[in-house]
């Protein structure tokens, strides 16, 4: 059935509101998530702009070459790095750009504009996607998803039939070009071209064809340059440590991971809790039932696409909730395409399974926005005790509650300065567990710090 321009914009003015509405609790946040972020802050923290360190663009011999990301975060942590909110906007306004371009890219394919409109919401609300768009430390997963999303829409645009021979010359180059953004973004760019491949569901191959080469040539180029450091280049045991045996276990933690509870990070996989394994296996089910309900070439086509889409990374020791982004936005993608043909019965197993993930991604969002807020209250109780310490004498500080250790150590991790101040060097974090050591100060709920004696008097 056809919409009529006011049915159209009332959604498309539905669909910005709701995805406004997503993203206000993470673009307020008030502080970090992770070293990273202030490690990257310490290095734009500059007089000029010309004097930030930038990545450089030709040295293919770092593990991770990323020089579009890097030279972005810089850029944003020169101006906005001590406004942690701005910095949240900014992302925020990332995710929806991302939102956007799904749902376009989902009506390209031919989904109505409802369809597409909840598909793009939906993804905005995965619990990989939710803690993605929390911490400031993934852009490069942002602008990987963009770029393959463009690449997507230029080769399904129906040029006009006097530019056709134009348009034939000019796709490849706007593909090749997309996929030299891709791969200056992010390592599984190397899959650009398999998901490219998506485009056959609009396309015939023959129009196809001469992207998904040119495509492939800048990947090829890019993996003679890079695959022998990428897999073989030194690194520190269980950090990008990688085994084809790992494909399995890996699939299956991402799998069921959007329907486990209480796990912030899928890297912290609960193997051992038998009843939590069953009800995620339970979730990943049902949404293999409602694809199925589709037809068997809908349940190919959602195996397929996850797995590409995850690709590289499956193979990695260890898993992190940002790697499922892509994916996640192509499966949300498929389920719009497949939902005219999901069958009635099966639809509220997909609405089960929708909860349960959200459930999830509401308790990601408040713990990535309570780690925000302690970062924000550590630092600012830090800051007029640091100029008193040392590396002799550094400060002391205790997790209150043993399990925000983990957390103290991420937010503390080799930062070299803050406000220009020596920062890590000044501060040594002391385990719950170490007895031997009395701390100068205690880190509350909050993040707030104070006197080790005080706490030790109650």
């Amino acid at each position: 059935m056809k919409t009529t321009i006011k049915e159209r914009l009332s959604i498309d003015h539905f669909f910005l509101a709701v995805a406004v509405l997503i993203q206000i609790p993470l673009a307020l946040n008030t502080g970090y998530f992770n070293h990273d972020e202030l490690q990257w802050l310490a290095l734009a923290d500059t007089d000029s702009i010309s004097q930030v360190p930038w990545d450089s663009w030709t040295d293919f011999s770092v593990f991770q070459y990323r020089p579009l990301t890097f030279n972005l975060w810089l850029f944003l942590s020169h101006f906005f790095g001590y406004k942690p909110v701005l910095m949240h906007t900014i992302q925020s306004v990332f995710a929806i750009t991302n939102a956007l371009l799904l749902r376009r890219c989902v009506m390209t394919f031919g989904a109505c504009r409802l369809h597409a409109s909840i598909a793009a919401l939906g993804f905005l609300l995965v619990p990989f996607v939710v803690f993605t768009h929390s911490w400031i430390g993934t852009f490069a997963d942002q602008l990987y998803l963009a770029w393959l999303l463009l690449a997507l829409l230029c080769l399904c645009r129906q040029p006009p039939a006097d530019k056709e021979s134009r348009q034939r010359y000019l796709t490849p180059a706007l593909v090749a070009g997309l996929t030299v953004l891709a791969v200056f973004s992010k390592e599984s760019a190397v899959v650009f071209p398999f998901l490219l491949l998506c485009a056959i569901y609009r396309v015939p191959i023959r129009d196809l064809l001469p992207s998904l080469v040119a495509s492939s040539i800048v990947v090829a180029i890019y993996l003679a340059l890079r695959l022998d450091i990428i897999l073989f280049s030194p690194r520190a045991p269980g950090v990008y440590t990688w085994a084809i045996g790992n494909i399995p276990v890996r699939l299956a933690e991402y799998s069921m991971f959007p329907f486990l509870q209480n796990l912030n990070e899928i890297v912290a996989f609960p193997w051992w809790d038998k009843h939590q394994l069953v009800i995620a296996a339970i979730g990943a089910l049902l949404l293999l039932i409602t694809m199925a309900s589709a037809g068997v070439r809908w349940l190919f086509a959602l195996a397929i696409v996850w797995g590409v889409a995850l690709g590289p990374v499956l193979i990695l020791s260890t898993g992190s909730n940002l790697y499922a982004y892509t994916a996640s936005a192509f499966v949300c993608a498929l389920f719009a395409l497949a939902y005219p043909h999901i069958k009635p019965w099966s639809k509220g197993l997909l609405v089960v399974a929708c909860i349960v993930a959200l459930l999830h991604s509401v308790e990601l969002a408040s713990h990535m926005r309570r780690v925000g807020r302690m970062q924000h209250h550590l630092y600012a109780d830090l800051m007029p005790l640091l100029p008193n310490a040392s590396e002799a004498e550094p400060l002391r500080i205790r997790a209150k509650n043993a399990a925000d250790e983990s957390i103290l150590h991420h937010l503390l991790f080799a930062i070299p300065t803050y406000h220009r101040m020596p920062f890590s060097s000044r501060i040594e974090v002391v385990a719950s567990s170490d007895s031997t050591i009395r701390p100068t100060h205690l880190m509350l709920r909050d993040g707030t710090l104070v006197p080790g004696m005080e706490i030790q008097s109650h």
